[in-house]
């Protein structure tokens, strides 16, 4: 056991596991794998061939280290974006990484893809829509910006705005009794 301040680093056990989000997935969905190598600094990191996939695509590469208790754990993740060839079971190899010349590897994971959406689509936020939703038993007092032509830099449409331009104010009388 090393001392080092208040943390003790203790021999802990070297794993490399390979995840995926969801072990079925639609047609025009992509498989994300997460690659996670624990206890160990600067691996050396060999991700699998994806032979299977059409395209494959390296997300990211992230690290942590936690220190609970002066517990100290450390992991690495290689996370890629892999693209199916259609509908079918698709394996991800082994992934490799060598530690202090040991050769560690994750399990064979599999993927089903489908020819149906797994998920709903998710419709992008137009800032023009009603944010209320429409409510047509109250009849549509809140038409979308789309519709009224409205300026996003401004909240007067711009119809209205040029016949603003040149009025006056009215001035209110006012009587004192």
């Amino acid at each position: 056991m090393i001392m080092m301040g208040f943390v003790s680093l203790t021999a802990q056990e070297i794993t490399l596991k390979a995840k995926i989000d969801k072990d079925t997935i639609g047609y025009e969905e992509m498989v994300k794998v997460i690659f996670t190598v624990e206890n160990t600094s600067n691996p050396t990191f060999t991700a699998p061939d994806f032979i299977e996939f059409e395209n494959s695509t390296m997300a990211g590469r992230g690290s942590n280290v936690s220190i609970i208790n002066g517990e100290m754990t450390q992991s690495t993740t290689y996370t890629y974006l892999l693209e199916h060839k259609g509908e079918g079971i698709y394996a991800i190899g082994k992934a490799m990484v060598e530690i202090d010349g040991e050769i560690y590897e994750s399990k064979i994971v599999e993927v089903v893809v489908v020819d149906k959406p797994t998920t709903p689509s998710k419709r992008r936020a137009n800032p023009f829509d009603n944010p209320f939703g429409s409510f047509p038993q109250f009849g549509d007092d809140f038409p979308s910006l789309r519709e009224r032509q409205i300026d996003p830099r401004n909240t007067i449409p711009k119809d209205k705005k040029q016949e603003r331009v040149g009025k006056k104010k009215k001035k209110k009388k006012v009587y004192k009794i």
